[in-house]
C-alpha cells in the first residue's frame, strides 16, 4: 500500500495534524532554547518505509536520530533526525553556549537531545490526543548517531509487523539566522490510522493487504 490509495481528504487530514502538532512544538522549542525561532513545512506526506531513504538523503547519509514508541490509544514509531551539525548548534543552543561543535556527543549532549526528542514529540501527542479525545504518550527516547540506512534498519526490526508506510515531514528551522533542516517521521499502525480518519470523519478505512 502506498500513499495513493489514500483519499484526498484522508492525505489533508494528516497534514493538518502534522502542521498543527509540529507548530505547537516548535512553541515549546523556542521556550526551551529561549531563543526565537521559525519553523516552516517544506513537505508533508505518506510514503511507502521502502521509500523513506529517498526522501531524506540517502542510506549513506550521516544523521543523529531521535527514536521513540508511540503509546496509547494509538500506537506506533516516531524519528528525529537531523545532521550532527544541526545537532550541535541545538545542543549549544540548549546549554547556552556557542562554538563547540566537535565531532562526538558527550553523554550530556545526548542526554539534551533524547530531552529535546521527548519534548517535541509529546507536545506533537497532546495535539493529537486533544483533537481526538484519546490518550497518546511516549516512550523513553533513544539516541543514535549513524548513517541514516543503518538507523532504518534498526526501526524496521521495530515497526515490520505493525507499518509498512511512514508519515514524513521535512521540516525547515531558523534559528539566529541559521538555518536547520529537520526530518520528522511517524510510523503508525493500520489501527491507529484508522480511528484518527474515523475520529475526524476521514473514515474510509485503510487495508495493508490489498
Amino acid at each position: 500500500m502506498d500513499s495513493n490509495e489514500l483519499t484526498e481528504i484522508q492525505l489533508t487530514t494528516l497534514k493538518s495534524l502534522a502542521d498543527i502538532g509540529l507548530k505547537k512544538a516548535t512553541e515549546a522549542l523556542i521556550q526551551l532554547i529561549n531563543i526565537k525561532a521559525r519553523i516552516s513545512i517544506a513537505e508533508a506526506k505518506l510514503v511507502p518505509v521502502k521509500s523513506i531513504p529517498e526522501f531524506s538523503g540517502g542510506s549513506e547519509k550521516e544523521v543523529v536520530g531521535i527514536y521513540l514508541k508511540m503509546l496509547g490509544d494509538i500506537s506506533g514509531s516516531v524519528l528525529f533526525t537531523f545532521t550532527p551539525s544541526s545537532a550541535h548548534f541545538l545542543t549549544d543552543m540548549m546549554m547556552d553556549r556557542c562554538g563547540n561543535e566537535k565531532d562526538s556527543f558527550s553523554e550530556l549532549e545526548e542526554s539534551a537531545l533524547k530531552e529535546l526528542g521527548n519534548i517535541l514529540s509529546n507536545i506533537y501527542f497532546n495535539v493529537i490526543a486533544d483533537m481526538l479525545k484519546i490518550k497518546v504518550f511516549s516512550s523513553v527516547p533513544y539516541f543514535a548517531r549513524d548513517m541514516f540506512g543503518a538507523i532504518m534498519d534498526f526501526i524496521l526490526i521495530k515497526i515490520s509487523k505493525v507499518s509498512d508506510y511512514a508519515m514524513v515531514i521535512k521540516a525547515n528551522f531558523e534559528v539566529r539566522n541559521r538555518k536547520i533542516e529537520g526530518n520528522f517521521f511517524i510510523f503508525p499502525d493500520e489501527d491507529s490510522l484508522n480511528l484518527i480518519f474515523k475520529k475526524l470523519g476521514a473514515n474510509a478505512c485503510l487495508s495493508m493487504e490489498e
